[in-house]
């Protein structure tokens, strides 16, 4: 996609269909991590009686059957048919011929998917440290090639949709941006918004997001919750920030899953 027809820059994304908060996709995680409710003493005797009763049953043993082998027929070896060996060893240079780097020495292989977005170097300045330092800066990371006279930048494990989105904010693109997303979506902008240090230039889309979606805040500990932990203190939410922190340290039982998600582990802890 050229964000900017004029781009001098062409950002490059690997493997765009990585998985994503995976543990949310999980029925179980969407239970809430309530403490258990304490039981009356009636109740507490009748477990305890039911479970000496269930020491007292025995299983039976279980007598496995032998298995029956049975002789493989003799088949008469074909001179025109090849022999195990020779697959086994046509396969293997197959496989050198494909990886001709060597194992480990190509990180993405030609076949793997990527997107490519044309951008522009001084919006990406402008807009994020990050790409002021991998474009401008001395320990500069951007690959230059001679024949086109572009720059490249290679990222990997984004969504491909966020990445897009960030990108159209960055450059002023209003119109090809959404005036509104679902809460998962949100999370992807805000991991990318995290990493590439770019609040600035997402802060008036995020306020328009985040008031539709404020309705929606969940009320028990589950995959939601943390995303919306996450959102908001990538986005300095205090108010949401303090709601979803308070069920989290009301029903926790433990230390947070993070879902993958760059959670500083301070808040963690708290």
């Amino acid at each position: 996609m050229e964000v900017d027809p004029n781009g001098d820059v062409i950002l490059i994304l690997r493997n765009p269909a990585a998985p994503f908060a995976v543990c949310i996709e999980n029925e179980d995680f969407h239970l809430p991590l309530a403490k258990p409710a304490k039981l009356s003493k009636k109740k507490r005797k009748m477990k305890r009686a039911k479970q000496r009763a269930e020491l007292v049953v025995e299983a039976e043993p279980v007598v496995e059957a032998e298995p029956v082998v049975e002789a493989e027929p003799v088949v008469d070896a074909d001179p025109d048919t090849p022999n195990m060996d020779d697959l086994q060893g046509r396969g293997s240079r197959e496989q050198a011929v494909s990886s001709p780097g060597g194992e480990g020495k190509d990180q993405f292989p030609s076949e793997s998917p990527e997107v490519r977005l044309r951008v522009s170097s001084r919006h990406l300045i402008l807009a994020s440290p990050f790409f002021k330092a991998a474009l401008d800066g001395p320990w500069r990371e951007a690959v230059s090639n001679p024949a086109d006279g572009s720059r490249y930048i290679y990222t990997e494990d984004w969504d491909a949709e966020a990445l897009r989105i960030l990108m159209c904010i960055i450059h002023g693109r209003n119109r090809h941006i959404p005036r509104d997303v679902n809460l998962e979506m949100l999370a992807k902008i805000a991991v990318l918004v995290d990493y590439y240090q770019c609040h600035e230039a997402v802060e008036v889309f995020v306020e328009m997001w985040v008031k539709k979606l404020k309705g929606q805040l969940p009320a028990q500990l589950t995959g939601e919750l943390l995303l919306w932990l996450f959102i908001s203190w990538v986005f300095r939410h205090a108010e949401i920030f303090a709601a979803v922190t308070k069920v989290a340290s009301q029903q926790s039982l433990g230390p947070l899953e993070t879902l993958d998600l760059p959670i500083p582990k301070g808040i963690i802890g708290k």
